[in-house]
């Protein structure tokens, strides 16, 4: 049989006021704890199953709690330019956890303007400069899959090395100045960028099934008990990947 797969805190975001391009929002994808690989498992199938709500404040989010392991508060808010993102988790578990990231994934494969399965309009700052991925060398790993760490950010055990045998994730060699990514739309000068206050790595995926982008939060080390809340936001403005940064920059400083 061919598989069916339910992902429960995916929703879908109009990138433009008549809907033409739509992309989904894996809110996150997953959890990990860094330096050891763990993933605590906050959705199996159909249960537990987080509700979106909307919120006093006109945010829509939702929040789930495995007992013993994990708990998340995630929302959106959207403005006339994007959303702005929240994700707090807290370590529900007995061990204090080391390197805590999750993924925010944003598939594009339905955002017709902004798909680029050639990474020649998807890129970060490096340096102080834009650069797209496809201009960047890469190391090890399978070319569809692309990881940059952020500067000053340690790789997290699962995915330190890009040459082992079977590497999946290939890396950039250059580290992006920060977690601002930027795609640019085919045919008219809008920018898509999306950033938080603290992103571990960014991450690109030009799988025709796909066409995702990540900037990933970092919650960093969390001891057992302790909550730690990251902020984020995707926007589409006009003007180029300059611009952005300097939207980023305003939003999230640096």
């Amino acid at each position: 049989m061919l598989p069916v797969e339910i992902r429960t805190t995916q929703t879908i975001l109009s990138l433009d006021a008549d809907g033409r391009d739509r992309a989904a929002l894996w809110f996150p994808e997953l959890v990990e704890i860094g330096a050891t690989s763990e993933r605590p498992v906050f959705f199996d199938g159909p249960s537990p199953c987080p509700v979106w709500q909307r919120r006093d404040d006109s945010t829509l989010g939702y929040r789930v709690e495995i007992p013993g392991s994990l708990a998340i508060d995630a929302g959106i808010r959207s403005d006339p330019l994007g959303f702005d993102l929240s994700l707090e988790l807290t370590n529900g578990s007995r061990r204090d956890w080391k390197q805590v990231i999750s993924a925010v994934c944003l598939q594009l494969t339905p955002a017709a303007s902004f798909l680029d399965l050639t990474r020649e309009r998807t890129g970060c700052v490096c340096g102080g400069r834009v650069r797209s991925f496809a201009e960047m060398k890469t190391i090890g790993g399978r070319p569809v899959y692309l990881f940059a760490f952020v500067r000053d950010h340690t790789p997290q055990k699962l995915h330190g090395d890009p040459t082992r045998p079977g590497a999946k994730w290939s890396h950039t060699v250059e580290r992006p100045d920060d977690g601002f990514l930027w795609v640019s739309a085919a045919g008219s000068n809008r920018t898509l960028w999306m950033g938080w206050d603290d992103s571990q790595f960014l991450q690109s995926n030009t799988t025709p099934a796909y066409g995702c982008v990540h900037s990933n939060p970092f919650f960093g080390d969390m001891a057992s008990g302790e909550s730690v809340r990251r902020r984020g936001r995707i926007a589409v403005q006009d003007g180029g990947p300059e611009q952005a940064h300097r939207a980023f920059l305003s939003e999230f400083g640096g």
